[in-house]
């Protein structure tokens, strides 16, 4: 974690909120001429990232797009400026919840949406999503922005009963010229469960999209449940192309056929048949709650208030406190809110340096509580499917403390609880578990409660009251025994069920470092071995080009070959049969990159000409095809105005380019974590240009494997989830696979063009 400044620009920090993959957020104060001063929320992109411009350019598209929206219904950026090298961007500060920690708190009071003030929020939300939906440029000209990320997480709610859309780091202009290519990621962007089905599929998107992820999120504040939460993002992606979902009515039966309607028309799977706009979702919710029924913030405000209102005045309240003894004092103490996942830590502040960027101290590395979140990174190098790391608001409960002010992110995988979950919390609530405040510990924060509580008991000297010994004592002995429990299920897990039969081999191309990628591939094999019963090696190819030759002699049942040797292969060998495509966080696509190390003058793909160039294989689709494809668009002979070197794989290239072995290099951006993983310091190289689309890996079965296990392995393949398999998001932190889906021969058109040229 890394420490907190005293100031940020102009701003002085009074509260780190909130860290992620991107950026780092900030409670701060902002002094004024003749003594006024308000909060502000500042966002900063972190420092190792102020050096790739992608990062940059798409933390100040943020700022650009939503500086120019002047509406109630969106949060307002005040200020663009820098700071020690690394943009920022000022916000208003929020006096409220995100709707997704409303929502927690409406289901732990039992108290139900009015419909009036679902009606009232979700119009509210419409709006500042239309006001984005208008923005032009300074020509006047429409930009076609689309937010691709609305959901509870990213609309606030204020105690005054305002409705703010926020964090449009991901949103999109489509119709500038060019930018649509350049913004393009290879990783689905914005959270699977408020997908519209075009963005599932990754097609071009427009303003419906997020008329869609708002008939998602009306749905959900009227039932107080989940619309497309599934197993699995897969089974989500599936469940929401499909238009699998309950009918409203069912779930609750006051709310009036007319706002039903309203609400489905948003949620047409076919973009055609949706609500056109936001604004005509608007209109239509209006109108279905009918004339005289109080839709105004007020009746917002008065849901809101009594649910959280004194909570929201005393967090203020407390800010403003914080400013003033700061000034007071000249220094003071700061409390760090995402250090550990929400649980605050306070570090002591000497004063400003000398350049008035001072650091208050390192956060500890460890302690109670949630531990940090790692940055959710895509394959294509996007960072997650937000700025910001979640702070879990079951710990901020349990800690006394409130939910952040901004700043929400798809990394905790569940906006709003499980309701089973939360009447898990309420039952232990009513029960002997309770913590030092009285409260039951939530789901996921009870180690870091319980040993909060037992450790003040010691260090005060005073033995806690016996009923709370009893609940302390109870509380532990659950611990415990939920701890023997996971690391019994564990081991089971670790082991798997018995295998037996002939093992099915796959062989593997030699993508990224081949030491831990052996390990990758031994979780993997563990996990189809349980779906198969049979064993499964998975075995690391010399190089490409070996991977097709023992697929097609025998030698490999299976085979998993990049997209252009998968074209190639199967264009001379068409009896070769597609079984899946593999998924990169949550990504059946990525694309290449060319990257520069620092040092070398080179600003264009033409620059290239008389470099050394290193290439991961022949073989590969973003390290040699797409790379050379941009070198003759440049006007380069890539046989000629080039040198080429030959690294072996995508980690290996950014280990010679780092090391001088080449200027430059091509990889696709999941290459470029898995070296910095690798311990490779790929800061010391620049991203020169975008290369093209590429499809992922496709497993495929040899001409000479049976029916039956083609059928086995397919089957196994499709029903692969890191969560449920694992426990984790992906499978590996080099490999970072997802999952795998049915194979979409379509997807390789373009690759099989770009192969026809040598």
């Amino acid at each position: 974690m890394l420490p907190v400044p005293d100031t940020v620009g102009r701003y002085e920090v009074l509260e780190r909120l909130a860290t992620g993959g991107m950026a780092e957020v900030f409670v701060c104060s902002e002094r004024q001429m003749a003594g006024l001063e308000r909060l502000v929320v500042v966002k900063r992109i972190l420092p190792h990232l102020a050096v790739h411009e992608p990062f940059v350019e798409m933390f100040l598209a943020e700022a650009r797009y939503v500086a120019r929206i002047n509406h109630p219904n969106v949060v307002q950026i005040f200020e663009l400026g820098e700071d020690q090298g690394a943009p920022f961007l000022s916000m208003e500060y929020v006096h409220g919840v995100s709707l997704r920690d409303l929502l927690i708190a409406a289901i732990e009071a039992g108290k139900p949406f009015p419909v009036n003030v679902a009606v009232a929020m979700a119009a509210q939300a419409a709006a500042g999503a239309h006001a984005a939906h208008e923005l032009k440029d300074a020509q006047g000209k429409p930009l076609g922005l689309v937010h691709r990320d609305i959901s509870p997480h990213n609309l606030m709610v204020t105690a005054e009963g305002h409705v703010k859309l926020l964090d449009f780091g991901i949103a999109k202009a489509t119709e500038v010229p060019g930018l649509a290519d350049n913004t393009r990621t290879g990783a689905l962007k914005g959270k699977v469960h408020y997908m519209a089905p075009e963005q599932c599929r990754q097609e071009p998107l427009d303003r419906r999209a997020d008329v869609f992820a708002l008939g998602i999120v009306a749905w959900e504040v009227l039932a107080q449940e989940r619309l497309f939460k599934r197993d699995s993002e897969l089974e989500a992606m599936q469940a929401i192309v499909g238009g699998d979902r309950r009918d409203l009515r069912r779930v609750r039966r006051d709310v009036p056929v007319a706002v039903v309607a309203a609400v489905e028309k948003a949620l047409a799977v076919k973009r055609d048949d949706r609500l056109p706009t936001a604004e005509a979702l608007k209109k239509a919710l209006l109108d279905a709650a009918g004339t005289g029924v109080d839709t105004s913030a007020e009746a917002v405000a008065a849901f809101v208030k009594p649910l959280l209102g004194s909570r929201l005045d005393a967090r203020r309240d407390g800010f403003h406190r914080a400013a003033h003894e700061r000034r007071a004092s000249g220094g003071g103490r700061v409390v760090d809110r995402a250090a550990d996942g929400g649980d605050a830590r306070v570090a002591e502040q000497r004063g400003p340096t000398a350049s008035g960027s001072g650091h208050r101290g390192s956060q500890p590395s460890t302690a109670p509580g949630r531990p940090v979140v790692a940055p959710s990174v895509s394959e294509d190098g996007g960072y997650g499917d937000s700025t910001v790391v979640d702070q879990n608001p079951a710990t901020l409960r349990a800690h006394g403390s409130e939910p952040p002010a901004l700043g929400d992110s798809v990394l905790d995988g569940d906006p709003f609880g499980d309701l089973a979950q939360q009447a898990t919390v309420r039952a232990a609530r009513d029960g002997l578990a309770t913590t030092r405040e009285g409260r039951a510990p939530d789901a996921g924060d009870t180690a870091g409660t319980a040993a909060t509580a037992v450790v003040a008991g010691a260090a005060t000297g005073a033995a806690p009251p016996a009923g709370r010994r009893t609940a302390i004592a109870v509380l532990v002995a659950a611990l415990t025994c939920a701890l023997v429990t996971a690391g019994l299920l564990a081991a089971a897990r670790q082991r798997g069920p018995p295998v037996s039969g002939a093992p099915l081999a796959v062989a593997w191309p030699p993508t990224v470092e081949p030491v831990r990628h052996r390990e990758e591939l031994a979780l993997l094999a563990r996990v189809l071995e349980q779906k198969t019963g049979r064993p499964v090696r998975l075995e690391l190819a010399a190089n490409y080009d070996e991977v097709a030759a023992r697929v097609i002699d025998g030698s490999a049942s299976f085979g998993v070959l990049p997209p252009a040797l998968f074209v190639m292969t199967r264009r001379d060998h068409p009896t070769i049969v597609p079984l899946a495509t593999k998924m990169v966080d949550g990504s059946s696509g990525s694309d290449g990159v060319i990257l520069v190390r620092d040092g070398v003058d080179v600003a264009t793909v033409a620059d290239l000409r008389g470099r050394r160039f290193c290439y991961p294989d022949k073989k590969s689709t973003t390290g040699y095809i797409l790379a050379r494809k941009a070198m003759r668009e440049a006007g380069l002979n890539p046989d000629v105005d080039v040198t080429a070197h030959f690294s072996g794989n995508h980690t290996q290239v950014l280990q010679d380019l780092t090391n001088g072995q080449c200027d430059a290099g091509a990889t696709y951006s999941g290459g470029y974590l898995a070296a910095d993983r690798a311990g490779i310091p790929v800061g010391r190289t620049h991203q020169l240009t975008l290369t093209g689309r590429s499809p992922q890996d496709m497993i495929v079965a040899g001409p000479t494997t049976s029916l039956a296990d083609r059928d086995l392995l397919q089957r196994a393949l499709l029903s692969v989830d890191p969560k449920k398999d694992v426990g984790e998001e992906t499978i590996g932190r080099l490999e970072r696979i997802s999952g795998f889906v049915s194979p979409r021969l379509a997807d390789y058109d373009a690759i099989e063009k770009a192969t026809a040229t040598p």
